[in-house]
């Protein structure tokens, strides 16, 4: 339960509670600048600027507490402070100031069931973003603000992993896995 950390390439492990509320988590993510994000199963949210030294707990409002299954920041982090937490009933939650404070981004959603989630890599060209629910796939074309049905909804299997192209802005690809085993391009 809670963090651990290696710092002699996964040798040893350490535990590390400061400054965490709960030391069960579901998520945890890495900025491009370091920055840690973790996300529990009571759904408190948590953010790390020193390595995972000691921890943040960032506001989140109570009617939005729900497991946290995924986290993603922005490819754009460093300048924008963007971080998505996706919930297990919650829908999908957005900080903006690096992890202070965490606020609704579900408008779209048709299910606040969020199993997966993935980001186009650069958001210098393209604010895009997908998200499975038990539904199916949506797709955000503004940094999570709306959402919209994909062509994949499905009633019968449920994408749970969700993976997009490094060379996206070329290609278009996004890959979307199912619990039945099923591969989508």
């Amino acid at each position: 339960c809670g963090i651990f950390y290696s710092d002699d390439q996964g040798g040893t492990w350490r535990q590390n509670l400061t400054g965490l509320t709960t030391p069960l988590l579901s998520a945890l993510a890495v900025s491009s600048t370091g920055a840690l994000f973790a996300g529990s199963l009571s759904g408190d949210l948590f953010a790390s600027f020193n390595y995972g030294k000691t921890w943040e707990t960032g506001l989140v409002p109570q009617e939005l507490r729900a497991m946290v299954t995924v986290l993603v920041q922005s490819p754009n982090f460093q300048r924008d402070g963007t971080v998505f937490a996706a919930t297990d009933g919650g829908g999908m939650l957005v900080t903006r100031n690096s992890g202070s404070s965490w606020e609704d981004s579900s408008f779209g959603l048709g299910d606040l069931s969020v199993l997966a989630l993935a980001t186009s890599p650069d958001w210098s060209r393209r604010e895009m973003m997908f998200a499975a629910t038990t539904e199916g796939v949506f797709v955000s074309r503004n940094g999570g603000r709306a959402w919209r049905e994909s062509e994949l909804m499905m009633d019968d299997d449920v994408v749970d992993v969700l993976a997009v192209s490094p060379d996206f802005e070329n290609d278009r690809t996004v890959y979307a896995g199912t619990e039945e085993g099923h591969l989508y391009v």
